[in-house]
């Protein structure tokens, strides 16, 4: 980690013989000095707003310095090395990892799903229309149950292709391309043409080309061999989830990490780890109209853009009872994550610490769904 002084880590010196094509990593953050009395007001914020029977982990760093980091053990007994399900975060690394492939010009964008899933069976959708949540398919919780599934049988990746193909008219309910509409299903395809184009299970490319990397150690993707010894969520009542018929389908969701393995990705993302500048400023980009304090989707991350400019990239989650959040600041190198597994609904909350680091307004904005 740095000092929080001036000098970035590592220094801002090219590697010999330059960067590869396809662009460079984000330019070196300039640091400023981090006030002394800021880890004491995000204790404050914190202390106001997580419920007293909060189960799970909190980490707040800026320039890469961790400024606030405590674990809850209401239910269970939490470390650092917990590991909890993120669920929908797990879309900003299936995000990343299509985006990988895309600068190793083993995909496109804008080409067809059908050119590496021949059973899918709309030739009209592509690859980013699921980044962006524009392909018109039905969430799979819907369609699942509308196709009578046997919910005693797990459901698996290949079996929602498999029911896509015997119900194509019913899954499909808005023309591709022209409606924003937040569906699991996309992700849940995505990560089956990684595994298409790289030859590795979905949890083997993780491992190697984030998790093994990064040094996220505690980071894993869960599956029928490893449930049992992944951390529970528990109902409001206290009693915990068993495995559900849909828990195991990946790419929208499954992987587990902590809130420091999550500081270390948002480190990843900043600082050229992972993706070059030029890839990140196209999954960054907002996809249409952006009007101030309303939440939109890019490429696997949501975006809050204030009326001032200053941007909020994010990703909540839920599942059974697991509630996360990834917030990264990106004018401030700010990221804030938060993890529990004890259904804290509002989880969201948290954002009132954006307004910590700049002229955010996330206390008395109100923004839609964030």
């Amino acid at each position: 980690m740095g000092d929080g002084g001036t000098n970035p880590p590592g220094g801002g010196v090219n590697p010999p013989g330059g960067y590869p094509p396809g662009g460079y990593p984000p330019e070196p953050p300039i640091y400023v000095p981090i006030p002394p009395e800021l880890p004491g007001k995000i204790d404050s914020v914190i202390n106001a707003t997580v419920p007293k029977d909060f189960n799970g982990g909190i980490v707040v760093a800026k320039n890469d310095t961790v400024l606030f980091e405590k674990y809850y053990s209401y239910k269970d007994k939490v470390n650092s090395h917990t590991a909890f399900d993120i669920a929908s975060i797990t879309k900003t690394f299936t995000s990343a990892a299509i985006l990988k492939l895309i600068e190793e010009g083993r995909l496109n964008l804008e080409d067809a799903v059908i050119k590496y899933l021949s059973k899918f069976p709309y030739p009209d959708i592509t690859v980013k229309m699921l980044l962006s949540h524009r392909s018109g398919l039905e969430d799979y919780l819907q369609f699942i149950d509308e196709a009578g599934w046997d919910k005693s049988i797990n459901v698996t990746n290949k079996d929602l292709l498999d029911v896509m193909a015997d119900n194509k008219s019913k899954v499909l309910i808005h023309k591709p391309g022209t409606v924003y509409d937040y569906s699991n299903t996309n992700y849940a395809l995505l990560a089956m043409i990684v595994e298409k184009v790289s030859g590795s299970s979905y949890a083997d490319y993780m491992v190697n080309t984030f998790f093994k990397p990064l040094k996220m150690e505690d980071s894993y993707v869960v599956n029928l061999n490893n449930f049992a010894k992944a951390t529970k969520s528990y109902y409001r009542n206290g009693s915990s989830y068993k495995l559900r018929y849909l828990d195991l389908i990946y790419g929208d969701k499954c992987v587990y990490s902590t809130p420091q393995d999550l500081r270390k990705w948002d480190n990843a993302l900043r600082s050229g780890k992972v993706l070059n500048k030029s890839t990140l400023d196209i999954a960054f980009k907002t996809i249409g109209s952006s009007i101030s304090f309303s939440s939109t989707y890019t490429m696997g991350w949501k975006k809050v853009t204030t009326s001032n400019g200053k941007s909020v990239l994010y990703h909540d989650g839920w599942w059974a009872g697991n509630r996360a959040l990834l917030i990264r600041l990106p004018d401030e190198n700010v990221v804030i994550a938060v993890l529990s597994n004890n259904n804290y609904t509002r989880i969201k909350d948290i954002k009132k610490l954006c307004d910590l680091f700049g002229d955010y307004q996330l206390s008395t904005k109100k923004v839609p769904n964030f």
